[in-house]
């Protein structure tokens, strides 16, 4: 501590030499402050080395659980790719059902609203439309049939959408589980390992003081011991204040050895300066001693926080185990859903192949019955042509064979009394008379179609118009 002064103080006395020793001996009290500052260096040493080996312990960690992180979001996206296009899929399916189902429920409304004409069957007494004639059990068995896909379909979705709820909360488990904090960043082992350099450093600045406060003492006692009366306090003190300070920085009590008068002021100079310094060495022993806590307390915090950051990745590195004991059920939860649903689908379809079917067998019943109506009224005309031929033939062979009955009396008027009447029996008989009968006499009468029902059906079976 000591430094070059050139103000000579006035040479002390016996008591004042006394109470620079006294001052001295208590500041020995900051060799305490040398142990501490050995435990915190060794435990920092401690410190650092956790450090580096947690840092690399919960990088491992981090890195393996992010890549199992990202595997499970990867096949969550699968199973929700999967979802998304089956429900899609789904709802194309049912859109064409309910097309399908409402031209099948159109072409049924316009069956019913299709009355049976009357004259079809006269003796019929109740009214009918073309709906009585159509067997409705195959529409009715298709549509159970299609309700058994559809609610095989829901049931396959729900346990679908359980099975990826459930992915989903254990996803969002480890999230949590993880921590969202960390980094791997250099500039924290880097600030670790100054800390512990700064540590050293402190150490070893404190460890001068220390030292230099010791010089100090040892000086002190030199000085009482070549002063008159010196001696005998010297070893009152050491007999009163031995207990508590380190034996190994302490002199034991020798005979003074003989100091030149020039020697003793010199030495009385020093002692004199660095007990004026004594207070601020004290002083900054303390401030490095604080310091030194106080970056040991910062090693502390982050081995603390390392240690909690490798306990949650620990916690979360067992559950991703956990999940990963289920990860085959989630795999296999992805087919079991396609296969369900591409299994009736199939079936959907097929249903839907039938409900096409039973639409056009139900418009191809309209379609021909208005071709009947059609067909009725052209049989009908044909028929009354076919009688106006007959009729007119009839016509004409009663007026030949009236004109042959006139022709065969004059014959008789002029020969008949010449002739006799058994030349030829049949010289006076009459011409044959003609009848025109139906060959086949059950055949049914063709009924009275109406202008109107004609003119509809007609204007229907030839447009191709949807049926009002």
């Amino acid at each position: 501590m000591a430094s070059s002064d050139d103000s000579l103080r006035k040479r002390p006395g016996l008591d004042r030499i006394l109470s620079y020793f006294l001052a001295a001996r208590k500041s020995l009290s900051a060799v305490e402050h040398l142990h501490r500052a050995n435990e915190i260096v060794a435990t920092a040493r401690t410190s650092v080395e956790t450090v580096v080996a947690l840092r690399a312990k919960v990088k491992f960690l981090t890195d393996n659980a992010a890549r199992e992180l990202a595997s499970l979001r990867s096949l969550r996206k699968d199973s929700e790719a999967i979802d998304t296009d089956g429900q899609q899929e789904f709802h194309n399916v049912l859109r064409k059902l309910d097309s399908a189902d409402a031209r099948v429920q159109r072409s049924v409304r316009q069956l019913k609203a299709t009355i049976v004409e009357q004259s079809f069957n006269p003796a019929e007494t109740t009214t009918k439309n073309l709906h009585d004639f159509v067997d409705e059990h195959g529409v009715e068995g298709i549509s159970v049939a299609i309700r058994a896909c559809i609610d095989q379909v829901n049931e396959a979705q729900a346990e679908f959408d359980d099975s990826n709820e459930a992915f989903d909360a254990e996803i969002k488990a480890v999230e949590r589980a993880l921590p969202s904090t960390y980094t791997d960043d250099a500039a924290d082992e880097e600030l670790s390992a100054s800390v512990f350099h700064a540590l050293e450093e402190q150490a070893a600045e404190l460890a001068e003081f220390v030292q230099s406060l010791v010089k100090h003492y040892d000086l002190c006692v030199t000085a009482l011991k070549h002063t008159e009366g010196g001696s005998e306090m010297v070893e009152q003190a050491h007999a009163d204040d031995l207990q508590g300070h380190a034996p190994e920085l302490l002199q034991d009590v020798e005979p003074a050895e003989q100091l030149s008068q020039e020697e003793y002021n010199e030495m009385l100079t020093v002692v004199q300066q660095d007990a004026a310094e004594l207070e601020y060495v004290t002083q900054d022993i303390q401030t490095l001693a604080a310091g030194m806590e106080s970056n040991a307390e910062q090693l502390d915090v982050e081995v603390n926080r390392l240690r909690r950051l490798y306990g949650s990745l620990t916690d979360a590195v067992r559950l991703l185990e956990d999940i990963g004991t289920r990860l085959a059920l989630r795999v296999n939860s992805n087919a079991i859903y396609r296969d369900r649903w591409s299994t009736q689908k199939l079936l959907i379809e097929q249903h839907l192949v039938e409900l096409y079917g039973i639409h056009d067998l139900y418009e191809g019943f309209l379609d021909a019955y208005d071709n009947l109506l059609v067909e009725i009224a052209r049989r009908r005309s044909t028929h009354l042509k076919m009688d106006k031929v007959m009729q007119d033939a009839l016509d004409k062979v009663e007026k030949m064979r009236d004109k042959e009955i006139e022709r065969r009396t004059a014959f008789r008027d002029e020969h008949g009394e010449f002739l006799p009447s058994d030349i030829w029996f049949g010289v006076n008989e009459q011409p044959a008379r003609f009848d025109v009968t139906k060959a086949d006499a059950n055949l049914s009468e063709l009924p009275v179609i109406s202008e109107e029902v004609l003119a509809k059906a007609v204007t229907r079976s030839r447009k191709k118009l949807p049926r009002s």
